[in-house]
């Protein structure tokens, strides 16, 4: 019996490898969610997946990395639920020179929820 299950998996293997063989098809990748403190090896590969995210500023950048930030109280209220929402951050920067530091107040507005693909999860379930 151990010998047909090793064999069933080769059999899965092999036909894994058929997938990848120039035909179209995209090598399918094993994919976990990264927590901090797991290990990384060398070739893993951190990948943005948008179904995680309600929202998502792809164009929001500092010219400095920015070590602190904070979100600066407002009137709209804490617990937002409708879109589209707005609000204020503070930000100290870490500059290649300290005198380019910078405190900055930054408004974001106009923030929208992702549209997600209905058929996202379809590929979850092979």
């Amino acid at each position: 019996d151990d010998e047909e299950e090793e064999e069933e998996g080769e059999d899965d293997e092999d036909a894994e490898d058929g997938e990848e063989g120039g035909k179209g098809k995209a090598k399918k990748v094993e994919s976990k969610t990264y927590l901090p403190g797991d290990e990384m090896e060398d070739g893993d590969e951190l990948v943005y997946d948008p179904s995680a995210y309600v929202v998502y500023l792809k164009e929001f950048m500092a010219e400095w990395p920015c070590l602190s930030f904070d979100i600066v109280k407002d009137s709209l209220g804490d617990n937002r639920t409708q879109f589209p929402m707005s609000l204020q951050l503070v930000t100290g920067t870490q500059a290649a020179e300290v005198d380019k530091n910078k405190i900055t107040i930054i408004k974001l507005s106009n923030i929208t929820k992702v549209k997600h693909k209905a058929n996202d999860d379809d590929d979850d379930d092979d």
